[in-house]
């Protein structure tokens, strides 16, 4: 016969067990907030000029992970930039579409902006370090 675990033995619902293992949800630091927002930068990008690409190409041309691309993609389509449409009747490799929503092309422009300032100040950055 199979005894309860005690109380003490049940993981509390947002504590990590590998009996019991939950999403975490972590900080990015901010090095790597930067270069999320470029991967960001670069997929909206990618996805604007060809929205059929399949995961593995957007990977291979990014030079990113397959499992990164599905994650940033995951991520958009969660904060409402990007819609995912799914072709059931897709014989071919093809089976998604993404689509830069209203708020994905507003969000675009303000990432560009972002991205180019950032590029600026590190060519200014490199550029006294030469001089």
């Amino acid at each position: 016969m199979k005894s309860v675990p005690k109380k003490s033995e049940i993981p509390a619902k947002n504590q990590f067990s590998l009996d019991n293992p939950t999403r975490l949800h972590y900080k990015i630091h901010p090095m790597n907030q930067s270069f999320e927002q470029e991967i960001h930068y670069r997929l909206l990008n990618l996805l604007v000029d060809e929205p059929q690409l399949r995961q593995l190409d957007i990977a291979k041309k990014m030079g990113i992970s397959v499992g990164k691309v599905n994650y940033c993609i995951a991520e958009l389509a969660k904060k409402g930039l990007i819609k995912v449409k799914r072709f059931k009747s897709a014989k071919n490799k093809l089976p998604y579409s993404y689509m830069l929503t209203p708020q994905g092309i507003e969000e675009k422009g303000r990432i560009t902006v972002r991205f180019l300032k950032r590029k600026l100040a590190e060519y200014e950055e490199i550029k006294h370090q030469i001089a």
